[in-house]
């Protein structure tokens, strides 16, 4: 579950929420902590539901979900805050790259501790509503949202790339969150019309400038 900007942004969106979630039935509220969406998990229930370690990237295979039900388990293990099988999702080399942040998390146990620092200061109720996962068999696309309470966030949607190793754990995740800011097509043209300045001035900008503007791409 997106850096400190993601952080803010939600805690933002979520006071304008406010009213539309306390207007739904508080058994419901209560009961959504789970995306409602359809897993191979559902039909391995002997586990405790808190506790889905216990269901090995085997038996995930098994249930028929492919690489698929990985990534399905990825975002439950999330909205569950169960750490300990998001990290048993994980590949010891896994990334995360948020284009909001200036470099990537380079491990698992960092990429844990970072979803562990945000679910913490998010409220119980907030998951990640997954709405479609496009399957590549080794990496698939997803767009998802936030939501409280069973309610959408504005401004949480995303995208996200997630690629699988070859022993079907999750290498590496991209995320793109939504721009609080629309710029909408008068933006966007003063944006392209800026470029050619861009290119100009670039080569004289201060490295750390330089850095903060450019996309983090990593070296060959």
């Amino acid at each position: 579950m997106p850096s400190s900007v993601l952080l803010l942004r939600c805690f933002i969106v979520a006071s304008t929420a406010v009213t539309t979630v306390f207007s739904r039935e508080a058994s419901s509220q209560r009961e959504s902590f789970i995306a409602p969406i359809s897993t191979p998990l559902d039909r391995q229930k002997s586990a405790p539901p808190s506790r889905l370690n216990s269901l090995s990237l085997a038996n995930l295979r098994r249930a028929g979900g492919g690489g698929r039900a990985v990534v399905e388990a990825y975002y439950e293990a999330m909205n569950n805050r169960d750490w300990e099988t998001l990290e048993d999702l994980l590949d010891e080399d896994c990334t995360l790259s948020d284009w909001a942040m200036l470099s990537p998390f380079k491990s698992k146990r960092q990429v844990r501790a970072y979803f562990e620092r945000l679910a913490r200061s998010a409220p119980r109720d907030v998951v990640i509503q997954v709405e479609d996962i496009t399957d590549g068999r080794t990496s698939f696309g997803v767009q998802s949202h936030f939501t409280m309470g069973g309610a959408p966030l504005p401004l949480t949607r995303m995208l996200s790339l997630i690629s699988l190793s070859p022993e079907g754990k999750v290498l590496e995740i991209v995320d793109s969150a939504e721009n609080m800011t629309k710029v909408g097509e008068l933006g966007m043209s003063v944006i392209l019309r800026f470029l050619p300045a861009y290119r100009l001035s670039r080569h004289v900008m201060p490295a750390f400038v330089t850095r903060i503007l450019e996309p983090n791409v990593e070296g060959d």
